[in-house]
């Protein structure tokens, strides 16, 4: 494994809990570094067979009050940055590879106060049907995980604005095991 985000000193924890694995730091500003990020990761480890894509910020308030830098922000980090890990991501993978990236439940249910914030989910969503389209063929898995609002404080970290009333968050441990756990039993079922 190894690991990528913009926090030296939370990636170097990390990576002292899982044996030592390689790191590298990045904004999602820098659309150039992240999408050298899997040629890094494949080199680092000699091979690359899965990405997982998290690199997101919330945002909220009525359409009218958010500033157009603010408007910027969101789309940066929840679309193009993403965009250019995956697009970095399909020159080094090879056939039975997979990329999964978080888009989140507000692409299916955006609620008042989160017109550019669900837009730039949902431009991402979008982006990656296309792409999974396309690699098909390839034998490349594209994943749109769209997970529900989940107890992380996600949500109280936002860019601007105050989250609209939601109900309490998920519990994040439980929802990643059954998203892992259930495709594989239910793999395991078909066969």
């Amino acid at each position: 494994m190894a690991l990528a985000g913009r926090d030296p000193a939370r990636l170097e924890e990390r990576s002292r809990r899982l044996d030592g694995c390689p790191t590298r730091t990045f904004d999602a500003y820098d659309l150039e570094r992240c999408a050298a990020l899997a040629p890094w990761a494949a080199h680092a480890l000699g091979g690359l067979d899965t990405v997982v894509v998290t690199v997101g910020v919330a945002g909220f308030g009525a359409a009218g009050d958010v500033t157009d830098a603010v408007a910027e922000h969101l789309v940066t980090v929840n679309a193009l940055a993403p965009m250019s890990v995956v697009r970095g991501a399909l020159c080094v993978l090879e056939a039975a590879s997979t990329v999964a990236v978080v888009t989140g439940a507000i692409v299916d249910r955006p609620m008042r106060g989160t017109a550019d914030y669900a837009a730039a989910k949902t431009a991402l969503a979008t982006w990656l049907g296309v792409v999974r389209r396309e690699q098909r063929a390839r034998g490349v898995a594209i994943m749109d995980v769209r997970l529900p609002h989940l107890a992380t404080g996600f949500a109280d970290r936002a860019v601007t604005g105050t989250a609209p009333g939601m109900p309490a968050g998920a519990d994040p441990a439980e929802t990643i095991d059954r998203l892992l756990v259930t495709p594989v039993m239910a793999g395991a079922a078909r066969r």
